[in-house]
């Protein structure tokens, strides 16, 4: 079982990574800025039995949009939030039960990435395969 410390530097370090699109773009006191913002925010989301799932949620839903954030890229044809550029290829990542994602290789890489913590956290590394990008299927782009 984690302790209080180690759930909400979990959560710290993923609400930090969506928010702030892993800092793409960031100098270092915004980034310092940002952490605190997200600590605070997943501090005060906190209850008690709340789930990571749950409290990552609460505490993306404290923080608010910002000028920086609206100006990261993003690529029209990924459902992800991590994107590096604004144009680019990408594929299908099966999320089971018939569910997909459509992903540009940076959030590709971050789902994957997720995929692994959870795996390791929940100490059930087998209920969160990984895709791996050059065998995924290849997903038509528009116009």
């Amino acid at each position: 079982m984690f302790t209080y410390d180690q759930r909400l530097d979990t959560i710290v370090t993923h609400a930090w990574e969506i928010w702030t699109k892993n800092g793409l773009r960031l100098d270092d006191e915004t980034r310092a800025e940002t952490t605190k913002t997200v600590q605070d925010a997943a501090a005060n989301s906190y209850v008690d039995d709340i789930s990571d799932r749950d409290w990552l949620a609460a505490t993306l839903a404290r923080l608010p949009e910002t000028e920086w954030r609206e100006q990261m890229p993003h690529n029209p044809n990924c459902d992800g939030d991590h994107c590096r550029v604004e144009t680019g290829e990408v594929r299908v990542y099966p999320l089971g039960a018939g569910g997909n994602l459509i992903l540009c290789i940076a959030c590709f890489a971050h789902e994957n990435r997720y995929h692994y913590n959870r795996g390791h956290e929940t100490g059930r590394p087998d209920d969160w395969p990984h895709v791996n990008w050059n065998t995924a299927e290849k997903y038509p782009q528009e116009g």
